[in-house]
This record gives C-alpha cells, structure tokens and sequence, in this order.
C-alpha cells in the first residue's frame, strides 16, 4: 500500500509529533510512506532524539517554497503535489486545507480551520508599513480559497473538541469530524509534586508562544525560578529579543535552553513544580500534557483546547494580570490540596496518550488496508 504525508513545511514542534507517530504507526504494518514536503528545518534522523522513536519514510520534494507570502505558499504547495496523488492508495493530509487536492482516500487532520487562523487578528500584530500591507492583502485573498477548501469526500479528524466545533462553525454541521488528540508519550509512574519554586515554560520560542511577556511576568515574579523551553532556529530575532530583554532588565530568576533534547526537557519538568503557558484559543496543548505528567501544576488561558486538558477552572486565567495571583495561590495551598489536583489532572490526561492515538489511528489505517485488498 503506498502512502502520502503531505506537509508543506516541517518544523520541530506538535505538528510533526503527530507526523512522527504516524509514521511510526504505519513502519509497524509494514508501510514506508512517502512525506511530500518543500522544505524540513531540522535532519530528520533527530526523530529518536526529538520524541523517542525512530521512522522511516521517503521525502519526495515539491518546490513552491516563498518565503513572503506563506498562505499563498500552502495553497501552491497542495496545487503543484495534486497531480502525483494518483500514484497512492491512500493521503494523509497536515496542512489544514484540502484546497486543489482530490483523492479518493483522502484523510484530512485539522489543527486548526485554515479559514478561521487566517480571519484572526493576531495574524497582524507587530507588522508595520509595508510588511502590514503585503500581509492585509495576501489574507483576504486566500481567505476566499480557504472558505471552500474543504474536499468533500474527505475522512475528517480535528486534534481536539475545541478544533471540530470551530471546524463545524466554519464549515456547517452537516461535514462529520472526529476528535483524535495528538498523541503524548505518558509513562505508567506519574511524578508527584515537588516543594519549589520552578515554573516551566514549553514551546516553540516564537512571537506567537508569548515567551517576552513570560519574561516580563518573570521580573515582576521574583520568588519564582522561570525555565524558558522549545525550540529555535539559530540567531532567530524573537530569541535574541527576549535575551536582550533579560539582560537590559536585570532578570535573574529566567533561564532560556533553546533546543533541549528530550532528556534535558525532561530533567527541568522533572524539577519544576508549575507550568505556564499564555497562548489563547491554542487548538490542544501537547506541552500542557507532558508537564502535567511530570507533576507540574498547569496554569493556562481558560480558552481553546486547554480546557479539555486542565480541567480545574482555578488553574485557568482569563487575562495575565490573574497569573500572579493564581501562581501565589497555588504556591501557599498544602500539598495534600496540589496532590489531589494532580490525581484528577492525571486521570484525564491518559485520554491524550500514545496508546490511545496509536489505537485509533490503526483501526483507521487497517479499514483502507481491507478495503485495498
């Protein structure tokens, strides 16, 4: 059975764990898929290093890479990779559109409505000039292709609740999605909470991930230890930003480690009593699940998909002038309180599992097999 990942740029981050187990899922059933992408950001043989597995796929290239106009680049990267669909039994499509693709076994994973990321604000903040105008433009008018860009005869699966109803909002009830979370590497042996004062950071360093303001909350927080993780491209201008920004402002109490392998990630969560995270309407939250499962109290936007992770309503904030007070709270509450917090939080999180991801991914995967026989 010959298979097709399409993704038209790959980055170390959630979007590519999910790729990875994929991947990992279908090596296991004997099948070598093919990732159909214009360009990787990182060598692909870090796979075991980045998520503790090793993969085997084929990239076959399909150039249209613009780095200007990123929207109209997806689009062109689905149009130019259409035509080879013919030569596979099955498409796994990642890139949040089906615009231009057709394909009798086409199944869409939607991080998140294409259409509805587009329409949003924050996709302006911090242009100006010229650069504000060439971005204006660009999104209203792929916004238009990415109203109909939903194939019809498409299998649909949204990586969280919050991501199907936004879907279902944007393109009518009537187009059937299911939920299959990504998948998070949870161990039997859950750690329990630890007495300090540590709050970790998880994500990709990027405007969009709000790590200056985390700096900036961390200089008003002075009795809290801030560990700033995920990963960054080397001399990236928002990492050097937020290091300027500690260093203009005397911040002592932050530590930025750009691109930690699993085991240092793990050491720091592992030593870390809460975790922070400020990007609203965030579509799921893999970072979120890992922290809590190193023992790591969750304080998180009260929007999006967190709320189907972190389930206690007072971990969750609604603006970041109630992050001091939350963290203040939970700092002077006893432990046998932040133990029984950590009990509830760790029974709801075995539903974001690897076993659970792989489980229903494969009963997926097996009904294109039968039916290919």
């Amino acid at each position: 059975m010959k298979v097709a990942i399409l993704q038209n740029q790959v980055i170390k981050g959630g979007r590519f764990s999910v790729i990875a187990r994929m991947v990992k899922n279908l090596n296991e059933i004997g099948i070598i898929p093919d990732l159909l992408t214009q360009k990787i950001g990182f060598d692909l043989n870090q796979t075991k290093d980045l998520y503790g597995f090793d993969i085997k796929l084929n990239v076959v290239r399909a150039w249209s890479f613009n780095k200007f106009f990123p929207e109209f680049d997806i689009l062109k990267f689905n149009k130019n990779v259409h035509p080879q669909l013919k030569n596979y039994d099955l498409v796994l499509n990642s890139n949040n559109t089906s615009h231009f693709l057709s394909h009798p076994n086409l199944i869409e994973y939607v991080h998140f409505p294409r259409y509805t990321r587009v329409l949003k604000k924050e996709a302006l903040n911090g242009l100006r000039g010229i650069t504000f105008w060439m971005k204006f433009i660009e999104l209203k008018i792929v916004s238009s292709k990415y109203r109909k860009s939903i194939y019809p005869k498409c299998t649909l699966l949204a990586n969280s609740q919050f991501t199907a109803s936004t879907f279902m909002e944007t393109y009518g009830e009537e187009h059937k999605i299911s939920v299959l979370y990504p998948p998070v590497a949870i161990g039997e042996n859950k750690i329990s909470f630890k007495a300090n004062s540590n709050v970790v950071c998880l994500g990709r360093i990027h405007p969009s991930k709000k790590q200056l303001e985390i700096v900036k909350l961390a200089k008003q927080l002075i009795n809290f230890n801030f560990f700033i993780v995920g990963f960054a491209k080397q001399g990236d201008s928002y990492l050097e930003e937020c290091r300027n920004y500690i260093k203009a402002n005397n911040v002592e109490n932050v530590q930025i480690i750009p691109n930690a392998l699993v085991q240092e990630r793990d050491e720091i969560l592992r030593n870390s009593s809460y975790f922070l995270h400020l990007l609203e309407d965030e579509p799921f939250g893999i970072s979120t699940v890992q922290a809590i499962e190193f023992g790591c109290i969750p304080i998180v936007p009260n929007s999006g998909g967190q709320i189907e992770i972190v389930t206690e309503e007072r971990l969750r904030f609604n603006s970041l002038d109630e992050i001091p007070s939350i963290l203040s709270n939970m700092s002077n509450s006893k432990e046998e309180e932040k133990e029984q917090i950590l009990e509830r939080l760790f029974l709801n999180i075995d539903n974001f599992s690897n076993q659970k991801f792989d489980k229903q991914f494969l009963e997926l995967i097996q009904k294109y097999v039968n039916q290919g026989r």
